[in-house]
């Protein structure tokens, strides 16, 4: 019994040994860019990571889940006020997790000029 283990073991990891790919967390590699922008404006985060495929991703706004934010990027087409916020990604593979630091998104509204005759 203890020795099929074995060779399943081995068996399991024999393509990464013969891909020379070493098992390794998530590392993030560039991180999000903070942005200033009028309400309705778009905004997009991106964020790069290495490490061991497969590799999920989480979108967190002020230390909450964003639910459904579960890609590399996230994009807000038409941004409102509430949108203000500290936005960070966190990695996830087999073989741990990284955080990226945190970018802050501020949302304010455009100035308005007012024209007398």
């Amino acid at each position: 019994m203890r020795s099929g283990f074995l060779s399943l073991s081995c068996l399991l990891a024999l393509p990464r040994l013969l891909l020379g790919q070493d098992p390794s967390p998530p590392s993030v590699t560039s991180q999000p860019v903070g942005q200033a922008v009028y309400i309705g404006d778009s905004v997009t985060l991106a964020a790069t990571f290495t490490g061991t495929a497969p590799i999920q991703f989480q979108w967190n706004k002020d230390g909450a889940i964003l639910y459904g934010a579960t890609n590399a990027s996230l994009s807000i087409a038409a941004t409102a006020l509430t949108d203000t916020g500290l936005y960070d990604l966190v990695a996830t593979n087999s073989y741990g997790t990284a955080r990226t630091s945190g970018a802050v998104v501020y949302i304010t509204r455009r100035t308005q000029t007012i024209t007398f005759n």
